[in-house]
């Protein structure tokens, strides 16, 4: 599909997915943005270290993937993965400290 068809139906199917985003099948969604993510980043990296900083496939990667594939740009994939790294600490790291000062205390 190119032109204006193209764009027409890729806004029908989005129309169509919006209701699996309010059923428990987006965390599948967020999964593979995960997963597309890590892999992004070490390719990423790994091709800018091994050629001296010659090849940059940022540009490429956020176009082709995020604004083709997931709809998203790169703002919303890094502050997506901020919020993630957020809930992790709250929702790890501070029962798990909460946990081991009583333990501490309950052993003195």
């Amino acid at each position: 599909f190119t032109g204006s068809t193209g764009a027409c139906f890729r806004k029908a199917a989005l129309n169509l997915l919006v209701p699996l985003f309010m059923t428990p099948l987006c965390v599948l969604y967020f999964v593979a943005v995960d997963f597309v993510f890590m892999i992004y980043v070490i390719v990423a990296t790994a091709l800018f270290f091994l050629s001296c900083e010659r090849i940059d496939i940022v540009d490429v990667v956020d176009d082709w993937v995020f604004k083709k594939l997931f709809g998203l740009n790169r703002m919303q994939i890094v502050g997506y993965r901020r919020l993630r790294t957020l809930s992790q600490l709250f929702f790890e790291t501070i029962p798990q400290i909460c946990l081991q000062l009583r333990i501490l205390i309950s052993l003195q």
